[in-house]
């Protein structure tokens, strides 16, 4: 027997992957509708999406500091009664440093966030571009404090995970004649 009008059929999209620990995953859809979760210690995550249409979505998770990752974009066709499956998301880690310019030969401290526990990679992109190798803490809290022996000039400092090729939010520093200081207290 045939039952009376259309059934309700749930249609969607479910993301899950990986941020850091309790990162604030944001989606935002194309209308401008935003949905959050948050990760749990390990840094897993998974969020529902209801949708039955074309649609761009754009994710980005916040560490605890309130660094944000780079944005992912998943543009997706979505129909109705069905429901729509990406997982083994990843997000890069979280970059920021103490100063904006770091007298030659001072300090500088770089820190952020990842999946604890994982071997993460400081890329110092410049005239005397090096790569440093350091491991995150049980919170996927890294840092690294190092002498600002460089050649003097801009550099772009990026994280990646060691063997992969997605990275942070670009960080720029200047190396010369003057430490200042980072005013603002995220790389939003």
């Amino acid at each position: 027997p045939s039952g009376g009008g259309g059934g309700n059929y749930q249609s969607g999209v479910k993301f899950s992957g990986l941020a850091y620990h309790r990162a604030v995953v944001t989606v935002l859809k194309r209308n401008g509708t935003t949905l959050t979760t948050v990760a749990d210690s390990a840094g897993a995550f998974s969020i529902f999406v209801p949708e039955n249409s074309w649609q761009l979505f754009t994710l980005y998770a916040t560490d605890v500091a309130g660094r944000k990752s780079t944005l992912l974009n998943f543009p997706t066709i979505l129909y109705n009664g069905i429901i729509t499956d990406i997982s083994g998301i990843r997000f890069a880690p979280t970059i920021n440093t103490d100063k904006i310019a770091v007298k030659k030969g001072d300090y500088l401290t770089i820190e952020g966030a990842s999946l604890p526990d994982k071997d993460v990679e400081v890329v110092f992109e410049g005239i005397d571009g090096r790569e440093f190798s350091l491991l995150s803490n049980s919170l996927g809290v890294y840092n690294i404090t190092i002498p600002a022996n460089f050649y003097e000039g801009e550099y772009v400092l990026r994280a990646r995970y060691i063997g992969d090729t997605r990275t942070s939010k670009a960080v720029k520093i200047t190396i010369g004649n003057a430490t200042i200081l980072r005013v603002e207290a995220v790389n939003n």
